[in-house]
């Protein structure tokens, strides 16, 4: 067999039903493809392999692997601009001074040292590689640094081995660096890098970076990190650590994103991180890095909780829902999901009603939703919610939130858009909340009963006829049976009633043509201010009611004059008990 070999179209390969083919030639040197329908092959135990040249016209993902090519030093793999190239190494020993000139999609390989099975598995962080090269420390020295400067700009640079010499090397002008199983360097200085991954680095303690190129830097297995130092305007996109650092860990510059898996550390330091992802980090219990959005899955400290880094605001709902609206992103809705349902407290809980309220507008599951808000709800009350009840066992027993001051009215009219609609799903208890929303808004939450009046009395109200029909006989039925006086003596009820009347007054305008159900609306709205109103706030809507309904009104009056409980409410307004019958009778008596 010869050790230079050619394939091609007219000397081709035999190819399986999946354009794949294979090659077992350990004496083969050199080795040039161009056969036109190749698109996954397999090279075993080609130990003598130095030269690889394959050339593809025809755009297409192709899969390369190489296994047992001890002396391989160039990979050429050429043709149309479209191919995008997996590649599979399986080497007896890390190849130092392997150059790979190819559009690499993925690149998987492994290697023995020292009888362990090492493996590196890397994907470009955006487009693709163009060209890779493959270094090893221990047989570098620190003059060899200075003419990797000079490689082609879009190189993937691979470093593996234990540094030797006594001064560590300065990486500059370095794009994309990959360092894996490294020894001998305690400190990583680097300029000029865009991307860095650094995996089964023990000795590794810090990173220096000295301007802003960096974008994405990914470090696994490096339990002695703590430190990343970078100018003070220094800004970045996204960094992982995985089963790295310890203790506290001081990551300067800002970050898009930053992911925490199986770390160890107890503190994370940061000039700011818009999203942090923590998973199975038990020891974290201290975070000083701005305000991130916090996705956190698997195991860690409750005491994250009660920070305010974990608080959602506005910024962040707006991106998300931004973002949310642009394409669906699984992942971020159950984060924040999980966010919300630990926003319990006053000054942030408002921000929770308005996200799961926002997600009920985007068409979210509304039955998980109203469950979140119930259990939310609960805390919020500091009542215990038993870790075994199903959500939908749990049932708010009032409607009076603790929120700031500041927002009480947007996070009320948000919260009741939610019930909205979940009420309209038929929702379990979401019809008995009605009553305990009412019951609430009337006797002890004046925020609630402005959010009730300004939803049933807005011209674009959310309401139907029947829904709103259904609130103004729960008001009617409960002010009868809780309240023994006007409502307007409560002074921070008076906005709504005010609300309501102007509704009333404009529906008895004489140019409004009013369905039978709006008439019967009409009506009730009239029942429950005629009872609500003291004479004073009565008698400015009752030239309207005389004028459009005076044979509904009049007997109304009437009756109200000779009400049993008449003289129990003049008592309670401090009035006198004949004066109110008598304004009522000639009230009921006066001309329209």
């Amino acid at each position: 067999m010869t050790a230079v070999r050619h394939i091609s179209d007219k000397a081709p390969l035999v190819l399986n039903a999946d354009h794949s083919s294979s090659i077992h030639d350990a004496t083969l040197t050199t080795l040039s493809i161009t056969q036109t329908a190749l698109r996954h092959l397999d090279l075993m135990q080609v130990k003598a392999l130095q030269q690889l040249h394959i050339c593809s016209t025809v755009p297409a993902e192709r899969h390369l692997r190489i296994q047992g090519a001890s002396a391989l030093q160039q990979v050429l793999l050429q043709g149309h601009s479209e191919n995008r190239w997996v590649l599979h190494l399986d080497l007896a020993d890390f190849p130092h001074g392997l150059h790979i000139i190819a559009p690499v999609s993925q690149l998987d390989m492994c290697w023995l040292k020292e009888g362990e099975l090492l493996t590196l598995a890397q994907k470009p962080p955006q487009q693709l590689w163009q060209q890779i090269y493959f270094y090893d420390l221990n047989q570098m020295w620190l003059d060899d640094f200075t003419t990797l400067q000079n490689l082609p700009k879009d190189s993937l640079l691979i470093f593996s081995g234990g540094y030797q010499q006594a001064m560590a090397p300065a990486f500059a002008n370095l794009r994309q660096l990959v360092f894996t199983d490294i020894a001998g360097i305690a400190c990583l200085t680097l300029s000029g890098c865009q991307y860095l991954a650094v995996q089964r680095a023990i000795g590794l303690r810090s990173i220096a970076i000295l301007d802003n190129e960096l974008h994405n830097i990914q470090l696994q297995h490096c339990p002695q990190f703590s430190r990343l130092t970078a100018p003070a305007d220094f800004s970045a996109q996204h960094a992982q650590l995985t089963d790295a650092a310890h203790s506290i860990v001081d990551f300067a510059g800002s970050w898009q994103s930053v992911k925490l898996r199986r770390s160890a550390l107890t503190e994370l330091n940061s000039g700011n991180i818009a999203q942090l992802h923590v998973s199975d980090c038990p020891n974290l219990v201290r975070l000083r890095a701005g305000s991130p959005l916090v996705f956190s899955s698997g195991i860690f400290a409750p005491e994250l909780l009660d920070q305010a880094s974990f608080s959602i605001n506005e910024a962040t709902i707006r991106d998300a829902l931004n973002k949310l609206t642009e394409q669906l992103d699984t992942e971020l809705i159950e984060a924040l999901l999980t966010q919300a349902a630990r926003q319990s407290k006053p000054h942030n809980v408002y921000h929770a009603i308005m996200l799961l309220q926002a997600f009920a507008d985007l068409g979210f599951a509304v039955d998980r939703l109203w469950d979140i808000r119930c259990a939310l709800y609960l805390q919020n009350q500091q009542r215990p919610c038993h870790f075994k009840q199903a959500p939908s066992k749990i049932t708010p027993h009032s409607w009076r939130w603790k929120i700031k001051k500041d927002r009480i009215f947007e996070s009320y009219e948000a919260d009741f858009l939610l019930w909205l609609a979940a009420y309209r799903q038929a929702l379990s208890d979401t019809a008995d909340f009605m009553r305990t929303a009412v019951h609430s808004a009337l006797l002890h939450e004046p925020a609630a009963f402005h959010t009730l009046c300004n939803m049933l009395s807005k011209d674009d109200s959310p309401l139907h006829i029947s829904e709103k029909l259904a609130f103004i006989q729960q008001l009617i039925q409960q002010k009868t049976t809780h309240t023994h006086t006007w409502l307007t003596l409560n002074n921070t009820l008076l906005p709504g009633l005010k609300r309501l009347s102007q509704l009333f007054i404009k529906l008895c305008q004489p140019h409004s043509q009013l369905s039978e159900e709006q008439q019967t609306w009409r009506f009730a709205l009239f029942d429950f201010l005629s009872i609500s109103l003291s004479p004073k706030f009565l008698a400015e809507i009752l030239p309207s009611a005389m004028q459009a309904m005076p044979e509904y009104a009049r007997p109304k009056l009437l009756a109200m004059a000779n009400h049993s409980e008449l003289p129990h409410v003049a008592k309670m307004a401090n009035v006198s008990f004949e004066s109110v019958k008598v304004w009522y009778a000639k009230a009921a008596l006066a001309r329209g």
